[in-house]
């Protein structure tokens, strides 16, 4: 008998599904992923799987919402009242730390981000470009900050949106977390980067 979908055992399963769907559609992409690869990946039978989820750009969306939620909600957590380089250290270390803890999640989101308006209906994909503009935006005022009192030099926050971006969104390829460089150093490394580049002289 089906667990209903409020109980705990079922909402552990659904997690465990989404887990092993990021592995897959980070090793094979998700249009290469069928739901017969998840199934076998999980030991279910197919039909099992649509308990949890009626299709499968479902499990993509709950891939990659999740953690992109989390990520714009701990940024809205950094205190705004405190020095414009330490809530940029703060954006940085954060992003980095979810890069680690989410890897297989945030490798599916930048592998398959041109794709999202072939997948998503128009409310996930609003709701994802909700989180996304959280994230831009609170960059973009405090570079703009930074730039109205001078500590910062004039350059596109796009332009620095997008280098940071590039930096953590491909930890994926080459970091691992348990190595000898821990995620927080790594964010510390990042944000030193960033700021050197970043502040005026």
């Amino acid at each position: 008998m089906a667990e209903p979908p409020s109980s705990d055992k079922y909402l552990r399963r659904k997690v465990e599904v989404r887990v092993a769907a990021a592995r897959l559609f980070r090793r094979h992409s998700f249009s290469g992923t069928s739901m017969d690869m998840l199934a076998a990946e999980m030991g279910l039978n197919k039909g099992t799987l649509y308990h949890y989820y009626k299709k499968k750009p479902d499990i993509l969306y709950d891939i990659i919402i999740n953690p992109m939620r989390e990520l714009a909600d701990k940024i809205d957590e950094i205190p705004l009242d405190r020095p414009l380089p330490e809530q940029i250290t703060g954006i940085v270390e954060i992003t980095v730390k979810q890069a680690s803890d989410w890897e297989d999640q945030v490798a599916v989101y930048f592998q398959e981000s041109r794709y999202l308006d072939q997948w998503f209906s128009e409310d996930q994909l609003a709701l994802l470009r909700k989180y996304e503009g959280r994230y831009a935006e609170r960059l973009r005022l405090l570079l703009r900050q930074g730039q109205s009192t001078g500590s910062v030099i004039d350059i596109d926050p796009v332009v620095v949106r997008n280098a940071l971006a590039g930096m953590t969104g491909f930890l994926y390829a080459w970091f691992d977390p348990h190595g000898r460089i821990s995620p927080e150093e790594l964010g510390r490394m990042f944000a030193t980067l960033l700021l050197n580049g970043l502040m005026s002289r």
